[in-house]
């Protein structure tokens, strides 16, 4: 008989938990930084590309990133 009260402490940490704000949030940009951030039109894409034979052609990977 002591699954009973087992399971209802588990099921009401479950809800308790869920129900919370994450612990582990954190804004890291202040209201003034996100007003800033809503009017950017244009990003700047620099790719570097490495490989085991050394640097390559990073290009293919800056096209894919602009064009998504």
């Amino acid at each position: 008989m002591r699954v009973a009260p087992l399971f209802s402490t588990l099921a009401f940490s479950f809800v308790a938990l869920t129900s919370l704000p994450s612990w582990a949030y954190r804004d890291y940009f202040t209201p003034e930084q996100k007003a800033l951030l809503d009017k950017i039109q244009t990003v700047r894409i620099e790719a570097i590309a490495l490989a085991d034979q050394g640097a390559v052609d990073a290009a293919p990977i800056a096209e894919l990133v602009a064009v998504g």
